[in-house]
């Protein structure tokens, strides 16, 4: 719909040619010829008309977070005033491992809403990716 992906780029100069047929001017038809802007194009067939070429599987496995620790050992810590040190990395959302949809779109944030819009790209914005760090002291 917001022409990210990459397949909205087929026809965007030149316009794409639909499959269908034409009036020849004389109460019959012909093969189409004629080539429609790839905006209103995929604006009718993708948004209005909804079809198997616009529907997914929306499973995925999501690398959703993921944290890393160490722990200092009493040994290094008899020479400070600290009974213990923990220091950790946090990451989170760092990666979708696994989906059946096309590459730019993740499944769990597309069209998340509760009207009539659940379950369609509306050109969301990236899922966040973070990635932090932890320190905890005890004296």
């Amino acid at each position: 719909y917001a022409g990210t992906l990459a397949e909205t780029a087929i026809g965007r100069e030149t316009g794409i040619v639909a499959e269908g047929v034409m009036s020849n001017g004389s109460g019959g038809y012909v093969t189409n010829t004629t080539p429609v802007g790839s905006v209103a194009q995929y604006y009718r067939l993708k948004r209005r008309n909804p079809g198997d070429f616009t529907v997914f599987d929306a499973s995925f496995v999501k690398l959703r977070e993921m944290s890393l620790q160490y722990s200092f050992s009493s040994k290094i810590l008899r020479k400070m005033p600290i009974s213990s040190l923990h220091i950790s990395l946090v990451g989170r959302n760092l990666a979708i491992l696994s989906r059946n949809t096309p590459d730019g779109y993740d499944p769990e944030s597309a069209g998340n809403s509760s009207g009539n819009i659940q379950g369609r790209e509306y050109g969301q914005l990236p899922t966040a990716r973070t990635i932090g760090m932890n320190v905890k002291l005890s004296f």
